[in-house]
């Protein structure tokens, strides 16, 4: 999965900079879209392990990715990388726990929607 996006002054944290938990968000949902994108189904953030090399600056296009690692039916682990101007701003990985829809209904305690229903395992 690939995303390319502008981050704007709002998202900022130092002056200039991206906040950092800002840009784990974008690697948590480029991830996610892995799950849903590539296996058809859909997870629920199970642990993450990144790491920040470079700062992601405000104003300047960056491009995220993510790919599937491991696909173990109950887990998946997903692969990300966030760059910017040809530099690794962040790598890292990531666990899902992809339940079927019963079980997502039970962690969220309400009924999925027919549109996120096609996703369970």
């Amino acid at each position: 999965m690939v995303t390319r996006f502008t981050p704007t002054e709002r998202y900022q944290g130092p002056p200039n900079i991206m906040h950092g938990g800002l840009v784990t968000t974008v690697a948590d949902e480029i991830a996610a879209w892995a799950v849903i994108g590539l296996l058809g189904k859909f997870g629920f953030t199970a642990r993450l392990q990144c790491a920040l090399h470079h700062p992601v600056r405000i104003g300047e296009v960056v491009e995220a990715r993510s790919w599937i690692d491991r696909d173990l039916r109950r887990l998946a682990d997903v692969g990300i990388q966030i760059r910017q101007d040809d530099q690794d701003c962040m790598t890292g990985s990531f666990r899902f726990a992809v339940l079927d829809a019963e079980g997502a209904e039970r962690l969220m305690g309400r009924p999925l929607s027919d549109a996120w229903r096609r996703f369970g395992r």
